[in-house]
């Protein structure tokens, strides 16, 4: 919650938020030498590496990504966010990151580039 409070007030929009995220993401791509990293595929890569590597449930990953479930919007409204679902999905796609992470490090990264072969994206591919 106290994440929400501080992204409502530096973000007034959602459209700026993602703006700043995918600037972000462009910043990630240079640093790592991988071309054509998008908040787009950090998106489809993390919510594929929940589902299917972590086995999480698709109702926990769409709300981790955020997602609106039109189906159960009368439901939502009954519900309070509960962020620590969306913690557990993120600790548990970062965790397996850790997990094959070839270099040790004494930073706490992860392996960027095992994340993004995990996914079936042919030009996220080229050049890894």
């Amino acid at each position: 919650l106290k994440y929400a409070e501080t992204l409502s007030e530096r973000y007034s929009c959602i459209g700026n938020l993602n703006a700043a995220l995918s600037k972000g993401m462009r910043q990630i791509s240079i640093l790592t030498e991988i071309p054509g990293l998008t908040y787009y595929s950090a998106r489809h890569t993390f919510g594929n590496l929940a589902r299917n590597k972590c086995r999480l449930p698709k109702d926990d990953v769409a709300q981790a990504l955020n997602h609106v479930d039109h189906g159960r919007k009368t439901t939502d409204i009954y519900l309070e966010k509960d962020w620590t679902i969306v913690d557990e999905v993120q600790n548990a796609v970062l965790n397996l990151l850790r997990e094959n992470d070839e270099k040790p490090t004494k930073k706490p990264v992860v392996n960027v580039r095992y994340l993004f072969e995990q996914i079936d994206l042919p030009f996220l591919k080229k050049g890894i």
